[in-house]
């Protein structure tokens, strides 16, 4: 329906941007599985329905338009205990990629912007299993740089630029970077300060 009503009003679809995001920790076996498929519905299958209404009517106004789609550095690293999250967002960072594939020849651009922590609401919203795994949530935001405001101005640049990759915060670019050069040392390394982190939090109650 929201498709239709644009479609009579407007001459053609410039810019498309897919921010959906909630967030929910546990382990996989433990964490409710209705939680798991609620997170995986808004993240993923909200982009996705997004792109699949809104795509088609920009390949027939060739409007050489541009899709945003916001995921998170956890699309690209993958940390213990967010396994809903991770798997949603790693699906949007998959479709934004097969995306580009398909429509460059269009004109059409793709970007998919992976954002570190900062300050937002989905930490309060979220859907947490233990007491603990929402303190270390709690903490890298309160540590956090990256505002908003930055991660909008970066990725309208990037969009001008036809980017598709924009990895924001300078603590997840090097996470990435790490993990593209030595993936089975970086898992090595995410599964020991987790457990670390555990022992701690364990401690410290």
């Amino acid at each position: 329906r929201l498709s239709e009503s644009l479609r009579s009003d407007w001459p053609g679809l410039d810019l498309l941007i897919n921010n959906a995001g909630i967030c929910a920790s546990g382990e996989i076996g433990e964490a409710a599985l209705e939680t798991f498929q609620q997170v995986i519905d808004v993240n993923f299958n909200g982009t996705l329905l997004g792109c699949h209404t809104m795509v088609p009517w920009m390949r027939a106004t060739e409007s050489q338009g541009h899709i945003v789609n916001v995921a998170s550095i956890f699309g690209l690293v993958a940390p213990a205990s967010m396994g809903a999250y991770n798997t949603s967002k790693a699906g949007v960072v998959a479709l934004s990629e097969t995306l580009d594939c398909e429509l460059k020849s269009h004109g059409i651009g793709v970007t998919v912007v992976a954002p570190g922590f900062f300050e937002s609401q989905l930490i309060g919203r979220g859907k947490f299993a233990t007491e603990q795994q929402q303190k270390i949530a709690e903490q890298y935001v309160q540590r956090a740089k990256l505002t908003a405001d930055q991660i909008v101005e970066t990725t309208l640049a990037a969009v001008r630029r036809k980017q598709l990759y924009v990895v924001l915060g300078r603590k997840a670019r090097w996470i990435w970077r790490l993990k593209r050069w030595m993936p089975s040392r970086f898992a090595q390394l995410m599964a020991w300060r987790y457990a670390r982190k555990l022992r701690k939090f364990s401690a410290d109650d």
